[in-house]
């Protein structure tokens, strides 16, 4: 036994709880016995119980009352990215996608223990009520955002859910007869009323009825169903209905240089004519309705020196509504503040009356506050300290504050400074320090007894505002990030939903998702495509279609040098023994090719193409119980390749013997093996499936008709790729169109060539490839170079004249 795995609670098992003695006990006996612990919070972490983690209530400890936490914790969901919380260092390690962790950072920073232990409570008094008004309800349990109870039977439990749509809400079966549900962070008092009374309505019809009949479609349920609590306006019609507050509160405002040109393109007009720029692409249809909210909502005007007479007394009057006396601050104190050089402030006005205002001003003139006094970036004129924000009572929960904290940020950028920092005091500036959060502010030190006369604690927070590091060009990065980097803004087009909120795509879908698999289907050499979010669970995927089609089939045939992804067992068996092989599948040696791959295409094999197909048909005794041969054209761990010709007799064995022919092309697709979008449509051999890693969190499996699998669902998961990913690939493949014909690329495989190597620009390069941060290889011999094709006039001459002067060492 190598290690136990457990879930703190049994989610999919039926919202099943064990007690603290249970795991304080398991901790201790799986450490006296030397086994691995793990806990599975992909469900439970990130606040579900209550805690950032629910196993961080177990208070696990040894005998002695020394912490002895388990050896790992699994994270997904809202993590956002699948992580391991490890006791050892990974030993394969991979990249994330940085857009999910931001957004999972936000998710973890966003935790409040002690809200949601009172929001827990509110719904288990709730939940306890509900149990003694109907007694076929049993085993009613809550913690923190998670809640649950049983029915009689799977028969009721499953009327219970098919009554969801009737009364706007969702719920599912875990188990047999549980009913499991989740509540949000944001979750009110309103909207437990609300959720308590749809379960009510909907146990009352099961006491009624019995489970064998649903409601009525017009039922008295049906006009309760709630909306959407942001729409998005998409017709003019709808605009004349919007909550611009709301949609200002989870959008943002548009920066101001875009403001100034989205208010060229917008002059006064009838409202029936603002349509013609959105659809010519000027600006996205969210932009213009960010653009119109900023307009309609509260505004935020500049407050200095040349208004502060107008307004003060304004502020004061809101500083003696908001604080108690002891904490209004004094009028010079703020007077000073505002009119200091350097200084960022703002006020937010409905009409004509003040509903909040921020002060912020450099951090220099607040020496004798604790933190900016010991501050590392005191006296360099680069940071700021946000010494007010303020928001009036009644305006709370319109998005105020967070738009004056942006207001600020995005002024204090124009400015040139580096950061904000600010103190927000533990017990009571909640708000303001999710704010802060969700805004990227990071704790930069804690202070015990400091704040207010009653001493609270402090919490120094630092808030980045400027881009201070410029990611370094790597030459090895083409099969993760194609365009090598970040593409420029003018190519982000409708990207901002998908960067802010990542859907479930087996749950809900976007016009955006359907026009990329449409290009998808149009581009692709093969007729169908599964989505996945990753290279690993591609892997998966395409292997589970083989085992679909090819019942009783159980062996895979890889080769050396491969790699298909390190984290899941059938991948990592797929890939390089190295990896860790789990299936045991056999590896045959890979017959790479010294020069152009596509040279001598008609000619004889070479000894080593020849050895290769006689031990793969020496495998292939009983071709029913093989899946599949798995083959990279192009390896993106070795950067070898194999000849067309090698391809075409590889495809024709396949066919003979009667086994699928599968494909890798993450390395080889996306113009980095030819000048087609996939490999195989240059070489002309086209696999029976075919898996490409997209970057980020996207990978797609394209099958033939033979090994597609019709039925909806076979192979659904629970992200199902990943909609960012999608946009940025399709537009990263527009950008590298224009550069396939490159006679660079070209000219690059004759410097390479010309220095003696065996292997050509996009293959493996044996050269100390440190100077141009390229990685090392799979097996330590050389360098990988897979540049992005667009970036080489970036460092042309640095290539020439390395590639020029320099020779590499030949492999014996």
């Amino acid at each position: 036994v190598c290690a136990v795995s457990v879930e703190p609670m049994q989610c999919e098992g039926g919202d099943r709880f064990a007690s603290k003695r249970f795991f304080q006990s398991l901790r201790v006996l799986t450490h006296a016995l030397g086994v691995a612990l793990i806990f599975d919070e992909v469900q439970t972490g990130f606040g579900l119980g209550g805690a950032e983690l629910w196993s961080n209530t177990f208070d696990l400890q040894t005998s002695a009352g020394e912490p002895l936490p388990a050896d790992f914790i699994n994270l997904a969901k809202k993590c956002q990215v699948g992580a391991v919380l490890s006791s050892i260092p990974d030993p394969f390690p991979t990249t994330a996608h940085a857009a999910s962790f931001c957004r999972g950072y936000i998710n973890a920073t966003s935790i409040d223990p002690e809200a949601l232990t009172k929001l827990g409570n509110s719904v288990r008094d709730r939940l306890f009520t509900l149990a003694e008004q109907f007694d076929f309800v049993s085993a009613p349990r809550a913690q923190g955002l998670a809640f649950a109870f049983d029915l009689p039977d799977s028969v009721f439990a499953v009327n219970f859910v098919n009554q969801r749509f009737y009364h706007g809400f969702m719920v599912y079966i875990a188990g047999e007869r549980t009913l499991r549900f989740r509540i949000q962070y944001t979750t009110t008092a309103e909207d437990l009323d609300y959720i308590f009374a749809s379960i009510t309505q909907s146990l009352r019809h099961l006491k009624k009825e019995g489970p064998g009949s649903l409601p009525d479609r017009y039922d008295y349920v049906w006009p309760d169903v709630a909306g959407p609590e942001h729409p998005i306006p998409f017709t003019i019609r709808e605009l004349r209905t919007v909550n611009w507050d709301v949609i200002l509160r989870n959008y943002g405002e548009l920066p101001d240089y875009r403001r100034q040109e989205m208010a060229q393109l917008l002059e006064p007009k009838p409202i029936d004519q603002y349509e013609p720029p959105y659809k010519e692409r000027q600006f996205t249809w969210l932009e213009f309705i960010r653009y119109l909210a900023g307009r309609q909502s509260v505004r935020i005007r500049p407050l200095n020196a040349g208004n502060w007479e107008k307004y003060k007394k304004a502020i004061m009057n809101l500083e003696h509504v908001v604080y108690e006396p002891a904490r209004v601050d004094d009028e010079a104190f703020l007077q000073a503040a505002v009119e200091a050089e350097g200084s960022v402030c703002f006020v937010a006005f409905e009409r004509d009356r003040l509903l909040g205002f921020s002060v912020a001003a450099p951090l220099e003139l607040f020496t004798e506050v604790r933190g900016p006094d010991n501050d590392p970036g005191l006296n360099s004129g680069k940071y700021l300290y946000s010494a007010d924000l303020l928001v009036h009572p009644e305006a709370r929960g319109r998005g105020v504050g967070i738009r004056l904290k942006r207001r600020q940020v995005e002024k204090a950028r124009e400015l040139g400074y580096h950061g904000i920092r600010s103190r927000n005091r533990v017990d009571m500036a909640t708000n303001m320090e999710v704010i802060n959060r969700i805004l990227g502010a990071v704790e930069m030190d804690y202070f015990e007894r400091d704040y207010g006369e009653d001493e609270s604690p402090c919490r120094y927070l630092s808030l980045p505002v400027q881009e201070t590091v410029t990611p370094q060009l790597r030459w090895s990065s083409g099969v993760e990030s194609p365009t090598g980097g970040l593409l420029d803004k003018e190519t982000w087009q409708d990207w901002d939903l998908a960067a802010i909120n990542k859907n479930s795509l087996c749950n809900w879908w976007t016009p955006n998702m359907t026009r990329y698999v449409e290009w998808l289907r149009m581009v692709s050499p093969l007729g169908h495509v599964y989505l996945a979010s990753g290279r690993d669970e591609a892997a998966d995927k395409l292997v589970k279609c083989l085992i679909h089609k090819r019942k009783g089939a159980q062996l895979m045939i890889s080769f050396q040098g491969s790699f298909w992804g390190g984290v899941t067992a059938c991948a990592r068996s797929l890939s390089d023994p190295h990896f860790g092989n789990h299936f045991g599948w056999s590896h045959l040696p890979y017959p790479h090719q010294e020069g152009d791959p596509f040279a001598n295409v008609d000619g004889a094999l070479t000894e080593a193409e020849t050895d290769c197909l006689n031990a793969l048909g020496d495998l292939i005794h009983e071709p029913e119980a093989i899946l599949g041969v798995a083959i990279e054209p192009i390896q993106e761990k070795t950067g070898r390749r194999v000849s067309v010709r090698f391809l075409k007799a590889l495809r024709e064995l396949c066919d003979k013997i009667g086994v699928p022919l599968v494909m890798n092309e993450s390395a080889s697709w996306a113009y980095r093996g030819s000048r087609e979008l996939f490999y195989c449509q240059a070489t002309g051999v086209k696999p029976d499936l075919l898996t490409a890693f997209a970057g980020g969190q996207l990978g797609q499996v394209f099958t033939n008709d033979k090994f597609y699998i019709p039925e909806p669902l076979t192979l659904i998961s629970t992200w199902d790729g990943d909609e960012l990913s999608a946009l940025r690939f399709r537009q990263q493949m527009e950008v590298l169109r224009a550069h396939r014909d490159d006679a660079r690329l070209y000219e690059l495989d004759k410097l390479v060539g010309s220095r003696g190597d065996f292997y050509r620009g996009s293959g493996l390069l044996f050269f100390d490839g440190e100077d141009l941060a390229c990685d090392l290889s799979l097996t330590d011999e050389g360098h990988l170079f897979f540049p992005p094709l667009n970036r080489l006039d970036e460092q042309w001459e640095t290539l020439s004249e390395y590639f020029g002067t320099k020779r590499a060492p030949v492999p014996a």
